[in-house]
């Protein structure tokens, strides 16, 4: 007995050694979860939370167009769910926070009371299904389509009025429409001027604390279906890329963003390594 409590005194001496640095920085996480492969790095930068995490650096050694098609080969995914069930898991799983489900442009929220289908259920309440990456630019079939890492609930007149316009910022003198919770107006916001997106006659502009995860999103699209997209429209990335590059950089992914795609990821087995590596972007698509 003597000889057990010995042991079980040195296992937790080593334990407690292990820990220690950690312990020095108690904002210090570890990453979860873990790198997979073999070009992975870890390094520590701050979240838009002003959270100290460890963040991994994905392919540290590539950049521009080489980098783009290594994305795709490692990150290209190995399932996809139908469209039906795409929006069912989404709905249902994914965005669903007991129970409540807010949309991405206007953060509007609808409760699901679990009954049949979760996204029958939210088109009942006004709310489909958005394709950040538009489905008559090259989102409207095969994987592409029910890829849920571009998909998000949105109010069904927002997702509408959005339609196929590129994300750009709007100047407040040209915005036609504003959109906030269940609002809609024309005029622009007296307050909470942040909390609106912003629709003119050509352009779209999401809410501020959505552009970058907006952003992300669609660099993930164009990396993983660049040639189905380029063949609707070889223009509509590259007019938008500068806009989503600063986005990228303004908004960092928070919290709600990687357990999303964590949440994802359990069903498409893919990450959106974007969300994973804020370096991704400017290496990829914006120091050109």
């Amino acid at each position: 007995m003597k000889f057990i409590k010995l042991l079980l005194l040195s296992i937790a001496l080593i334990f407690f050694a292990w820990i220690s640095p950690l312990q020095a920085s108690p904002m210090a996480q570890l990453p979860t979860p873990l790198p997979t492969f073999e070009e992975l790095q870890t390094t520590s930068l701050k979240n838009s939370e002003n959270v100290l995490t460890l963040a991994t650096i994905i392919l540290p050694q590539l950049s521009k167009f080489a980098l783009v098609d290594e994305l795709a080969e490692k990150y290209t995914p190995s399932k996809i769910l139908s469209y039906d069930r795409a929006k069912d898991e989404m709905f249902g799983i994914i965005d669903n926070q007991a129970g409540i489900v807010t949309d991405i442009y206007a953060s509007y929220p609808i409760r699901l009371i679990g009954r049949g289908d979760p996204s029958q259920e939210a088109g009942k309440l006004k709310v489909n299904t958005e394709h950040v990456w538009p489905q008559s630019k090259g989102a409207n079939k095969g994987n592409a389509q029910s890829d849920l890492h571009h998909l998000f609930p949105a109010r069904e007149d927002i997702n509408s009025e959005r339609g196929n316009k590129p994300f750009d910022d709007i100047a407040d003198t040209t915005t036609k429409k504003w959109y906030r919770n269940n609002t809609v107006q024309s005029t622009i916001p007296s307050s909470g001027i942040d909390e609106f997106s912003e629709s003119a006659s050509t352009k779209f502009e999401p809410r501020e604390k959505v552009k970058g995860d907006i952003a992300r999103a669609m660099f993930y699209f164009y990396t993983i279906y660049r040639n189905q997209a380029d063949k609707e429209d070889p223009n509509y990335f590259k007019n938008q890329r500068q806009t989503l590059c600063k986005w990228n950089q303004q908004d960092p992914p928070d919290t709600g963003e990687i357990e999303r795609n964590q949440a994802i990821a359990n069903f498409q087995g893919n990450d959106n390594p974007f969300v994973l590596d804020v370096t991704l972007a400017e290496r990829a698509y914006c120091n050109t």
